[in-house]
C-alpha cells in the first residue's frame, strides 16, 4: 500500500452531473408553481360554478312567467283560454279598441267645437 501524505486537498468543482441536477430541480420547481396557480384559477372557477345554474334558472324563469302572465291576460282579455286562434281573436280586440278610442276622440273634438259655438254665442 501507498502511504502518501496529502498536505493540501483539490478544491470541489461542480460536477456536470449536479449542475444537471439542480437545473433539473430548478425546472421542475416553475412547472410546480405554473399546476398550482393553474390549480387556483381552477378552484375558482369551480367555486362559481354552482352559482351559474341558479342565475340560469333564474332567467330562465323570467320568460316563462313573462309567457305564463301573457297568458293570462289573453285569457281575462277574451274570457276563455286562448286556443289557436288567441292570436287572430287580440288582434280583433286590438282593431276594435283602435276605432272606439278614435270614434272617442273625434266624439271629444266635436264636443269641444260644439262648446266652443255655445260659449261664442
Amino acid at each position: 500500500m501507498c502511504e502518501q501524505a496529502v498536505s493540501t486537498l483539490p478544491k470541489p468543482g461542480k460536477h456536470a452531473a449536479i449542475e444537471r441536477a439542480e437545473e433539473l430541480v430548478e425546472e421542475r420547481q416553475r412547472v410546480r408553481d405554473r399546476h398550482n396557480t393553474a390549480l387556483l384559477r381552477k378552484s375558482n372557477l369551480r367555486e362559481s360554478l354552482p352559482n351559474e345554474p341558479k342565475i340560469l334558472r333564474k332567467n330562465l324563469g323570467t320568460p316563462e312567467n313573462s309567457i305564463s302572465s301573457a297568458v293570462s291576460k289573453a285569457e281575462r282579455i277574451l274570457g276563455k283560454p286562448p286556443g289557436n286562434a288567441g292570436g287572430k281573436e287580440l288582434e280583433q280586440l286590438a282593431q276594435r279598441v283602435s276605432k272606439c278610442e278614435g270614434d272617442c276622440a273625434s266624439a271629444a273634438a266635436k264636443l269641444q267645437e260644439m262648446q266652443g259655438a255655445e260659449s261664442d254665442a
